[in-house]
């Protein structure tokens, strides 16, 4: 992975960037963090989208552990989206993914769309909730019931004939569409 690293990144990265202590400690890290095959995957493939290679291997599996979960910016669009309906119900809305909600759910519809530094905290609470879900705290989209409707809707007949009679009692003459 270095060896590419240096190749795509050129003289983004110093030779001594990538030298066995480096590998050894990044191994060791991973290792204690218990980094999946996929994970690797996920933040290596990643990693080729980023203007300069990970810093160190906590933002390497931060890359795979993110990827889980939709961009911090673009939640938060999802979020202001949602808070511009009816108070971001969810049945409402297109969350996306629980850690989505759970972070509108804790700043509050209000704070989404009057806070003038909401993005900076939604980038504070987003990344702690995101750890919090890594860590195998369980976030859920709310369901709410919808009441059935029991009877049938009036037909365009009843309706007209309804609206004549009502008519009729004012003294108008009904102007059928």
């Amino acid at each position: 992975m270095f060896i590419a690293w240096k190749a795509w990144f050129k003289n983004k990265m110093r030779g001594d960037d990538w030298g066995s202590e480096t590998v050894a400690l990044w191994a060791q890290y991973l290792t204690a963090k218990s980094i999946t095959k996929r994970e690797f995957m996920l933040a290596k493939n990643a990693s080729f989208d980023c203007d300069f290679p990970p810093n160190n291997a906590r933002e390497f599996l931060q890359m795979a552990r993110m990827a889980k979960y939709p961009d911090p910016a673009q939640a938060l669009n999802i979020a202001l989206d949602a808070a511009h309906q009816l108070g971001y119900e969810p049945s409402l809305t297109k969350w996306r993914h629980s850690v989505v909600y759970e972070t509108a759910r804790r700043i509050g519809s209000y704070a989404l769309l009057t806070d003038p530094k909401v993005s900076d905290r939604w980038h504070k609470i987003y990344a702690k909730v995101c750890q919090e879900a890594d860590d195998g705290q369980v976030f859920s989209i709310p369901k709410y019931a919808q009441i059935e409707l029991k009877t049938p809707s009036a037909s365009a007949e009843t309706v007209s004939g309804i609206m004549d009679k009502l008519m009729a009692i004012v003294g108008k003459k009904a102007n059928h569409a």
